[in-house]
C-alpha cells in the first residue's frame, strides 16, 4: 500500500478553497477524523482512497499536482525563481540560497539533488566555462546513464547544450529520440508544447553545429505531426528552426518558410495582440537575416 503522508496539507487547502467540510469530503471513503489526521500529516492513506477523495472534491490528479508544494521533480523551478528573486544581483548568493532550500528535498535521490545544483550553475555561470568543467562532466555522465528523462533532467540537458559547443552527439541523439518517441496523440497540450520547445532547442544546436542530417530527423517528424492550436508557440519555434536549418545551407526554400512564419505572427497579432509574439518575430527576422547569404531578402 502506498502511503501518502505529505499530500494532506495540499488536499486541505484545495478542500477549503472549494468549500467542502471534512465530513462532506470524507463521505463514505474515510472517517472525518481520519481525514483530519491525514491533512495534518499524522496518518498515511492508500492511493486508491486518496484518488477517491480527489474525486469527492472535484479535483483531478493534474490539478492536484499543479498545486502541490511538496517534494517533486518540478519543485526546482519554484525554488530557483525564489532564490533569484531574493538575490537578483549576486550569483554566488543565489546558488547558495538554492542549495540550502533544496537540501530538505529529494532525500531518496542524491544524484537528482546534485543535478539540480548543477543546473543552477549552468543557468547562472554559463559564460564561465572554466568554473563549470567539473559540473559539465558530471552532467554528461549522469544524463548518459538515463533511458527516460524527467523535467529536471531535460532542463539540465537544454542548459548543457546552451553552455558547451561540443556536447556528445550520442547524448543529443538519445534525448532527441526519446522526445520524438514521446510525441503521441494522447499527450496533454502542455506536454506537447514543452516537447516541441525542447525539440526546437535541439534542432537549433544540431543545425548550428553542422549536423544537418540529425536536425532533419526532428523536422521530418514534427513538421507532419498534427498539433492542436493551443501548442502553436511550440509549432512556430520548430518552424523557425527549420527556416534556420535551410538558410544555413543556402537553401532558398528558407525564404518562403520565413515569410510564412512572419505572416503568421502578424495575422495572429491582429486577432490577439501580443507584445511577446511580436518580439519573437523581430528576433527571428533579425537572426534569419544574419544567416541569409543568398542575396535575396525575405520579401523580395
Amino acid at each position: 500500500m502506498t502511503s501518502l503522508h505529505p499530500f494532506g496539507p495540499t488536499f486541505k487547502t484545495l478542500r477549503e478553497q472549494r468549500g467542502y467540510s471534512l465530513k462532506e469530503a470524507a463521505g463514505s471513503i474515510v472517517s472525518p477524523q481520519f481525514l483530519s489526521q491525514f491533512e495534518k500529516e499524522q496518518k498515511g492513506m492508500s492511493l486508491e482512497n486518496f484518488s477517491r477523495l480527489l474525486i469527492s472534491i472535484g479535483i483531478d490528479w493534474l490539478t492536484f499536482a499543479s498545486e502541490y508544494d511538496g517534494e517533486s521533480i518540478d519543485l526546482y523551478s519554484k525554488l530557483f525563481s525564489q532564490a533569484v528573486s531574493k538575490y537578483p544581483l549576486s550569483e554566488a548568493k543565489t546558488i547558495k540560497e538554492l542549495e540550502t532550500s533544496i537540501d530538505p528535498f529529494l532525500k531518496d535521490n542524491s544524484e537528482l539533488k546534485n543535478l539540480s545544483k548543477i543546473l543552477t550553475k549552468f543557468l547562472l555561470l554559463k559564460n564561465d566555462k572554466h568554473a563549470l568543467e567539473k559540473d559539465i562532466e558530471q552532467a554528461i555522465t549522469y544524463l548518459n546513464k538515463q533511458t527516460y528523462f524527467n523535467t529536471l533532467e531535460l532542463d539540465t540537458f537544454c542548459a548543457l547544450i546552451d553552455t558547451i559547443k561540443n556536447c556528445p552527439l550520442s547524448l543529443i541523439q538519445k534525448v532527441r529520440d526519446f522526445l520524438l518517441d514521446s510525441l503521441k496523440p494522447g499527450m496533454t497540450t502542455s506536454e506537447h508544447h514543452n516537447t516541441l520547445i525542447i525539440l526546437a532547442h535541439i534542432t537549433n544546436y544540431l543545425s548550428r553545429n553542422g549536423y544537418f542530417n540529425e536536425a532533419k530527423k526532428i523536422l521530418d517528424k514534427t513538421g507532419h505531426y498534427p498539433s492542436p492550436n493551443a501548442v502553436a508557440t511550440g509549432t512556430v519555434m520548430i518552424a523557425m528552426q527549420e527556416a534556420y536549418y535551410l538558410i544555413r545551407q543556402n537553401d532558398r526554400a528558407a525564404l518562403e518558410k520565413a515569410r510564412n512564419i512572419l505572416d503568421y505572427i502578424e495575422a495572429s497579432n491582429k486577432i490577439i495582440p501580443s507584445e511577446a509574439l511580436i518580439k519573437i518575430g523581430r528576433i527571428f527576422e533579425h537572426n534569419f537575416n544574419e544567416l541569409n547569404h543568398t542575396g535575396i531578402g525575405i520579401y523580395d
